[in-house]
């Protein structure tokens, strides 16, 4: 019990099982913005309100052969998305940004 309390003091509950994804205030992800983490197969996260585009800098394994899939996010909900090819990958969207992570074959 204490070791589980002090490891949620020591790592923040959101770095394990989660994508790492950053955010920029401009187009091109050179101005920094923030970090946030996509948990695998949950809500799509977005970045600080303002934000307009965004990369991936880590992501979790998935047990099968198609993942893990790194979602930019058209909106909210993420029913719109592009996949990122790589680690690093820029997107912008003009209406917002938000990550997502999933695993399984899209």
């Amino acid at each position: 019990m204490l070791f589980s309390t002090l490891s949620a003091i020591i790592f923040p509950l959101g770095v394990f099982g989660s994508a790492q994804v950053n955010f920029y205030w401009d187009a091109n992800c050179q101005d920094y913005a923030g970090t946030n983490y996509a948990q695998l197969g949950g809500p799509a996260v977005g970045g600080p309100a303002g934000a307009s585009s965004m990369l991936f800098v880590t992501s979790d394994s998935c047990f099968d052969t198609c993942g893990p899939n790194l979602l930019f996010c058209k909106n909210s909900e993420c029913n719109a998305y592009d996949i990122a090819g790589n680690f690093g990958d820029c997107k912008h969207f003009t209406n917002g940004v938000w990550a997502a992570e999933s695993c399984g074959c899209l």
